[in-house]
């Protein structure tokens, strides 16, 4: 049982230190690109060259072939949390807007209302969980106050406390976003735009959408194996990154028509 056990453990420690052992390869091909980009064409004052510095590192490549889709897989982790942020700053963006364009509390969205309300509240109750400290939260009481008894403009709003989420921005979270400021259907509305349907290469609108809701869910499904992998991660491929990227930089650009339309569109009573 002994032995079991300690197979068990050691087979764990290995695993992992295999794969920090890749990771400092990998560091080293990256030192290797920096020595490169930094080496003059010409002898330097130790007498490399700049083919010397280029031959060191494509050796260093070639003795790691397993290694380099770390970098790919890393780089998708940066993607997606990157596009987090681009969501919650142009929505954030998006509530403002709108406040600004309101006297009275109820010019906003109806939708809108009722949630600044609850979402204000959730982090009233619960700060910590969502990065708060105790003076943004006496700010935010204060500032809803103040929106709920305005006659001549609304002020500043807790837009901040609207964007909170505690997930990853899966297809179904990101439409319940939207919804908090009175898009009701926001997947239906993206797969109308023309820039998603000829990344799809569709124009049924239904197909289109259902297409873009999945590979959102495929992009999350990745990027959640290799944030909390439970075996040893499968890493994607510079094709598969490429690809996402292209879809991100679509789907952030129709989002941001969306948002604009939205605000334009918008008529206070």
């Amino acid at each position: 049982m002994i032995c079991k056990m300690n197979d068990l453990f050691d087979t764990s420690l290995n695993d992992f230190y295999d794969e920090m052992q890749r990771v400092e390869q990998l560091l080293t091909i990256v030192d290797g690109i920096r020595q490169l980009a930094g080496t003059p064409p010409d002898l330097d004052e130790e007498g490399i060259t700049f083919i010397d510095t280029a031959r060191d590192l494509h050796i260093k490549v070639r003795n790691s072939p397993t290694e380099i889709p770390i970098l790919s897989g890393t780089l998708l982790l940066y993607i997606v949390g990157r596009f987090e942020n681009f969501v919650r700053i142009s929505f954030e963006t998006l509530c403002d807007l709108l406040a600004e364009k309101c006297k009275k509390f109820s010019d906003l969205p109806e939708k809108m209302q009722s949630t600044l309300i609850s979402q204000t509240a959730e982090v009233l109750v619960r700060p910590s969980r969502y990065g708060f400290d105790t003076f943004q939260v006496q700010t935010f009481v204060v500032n809803l106050a103040k929106n709920m008894e305005a006659e001549n403009g609304v002020g500043q709003i807790n837009s901040a406390c609207l964007s909170i989420t505690e997930q990853n921005l899966r297809p179904n979270l990101l439409a319940d976003l939207y919804k908090r400021v009175g898009i009701p259907s926001l997947w239906s509305e993206l797969a109308k735009q023309s820039q998603l349907k000829l990344f799809f290469e569709d124009n049924a609108d239904q197909r289109v959408e259902a297409a873009a809701k999945a590979l959102l869910e495929e992009l999350m499904n990745i990027r959640n194996q290799i944030a909390h992998p439970s075996t040893i991660p499968t890493f994607p491929d510079t094709i598969q990154v490429r690809r996402h990227i292209k879809y991100l930089k679509v789907l952030a650009s129709v989002l941001i028509d969306i948002c604009k339309v939205h605000y334009t569109t918008h008529k206070p009573k």
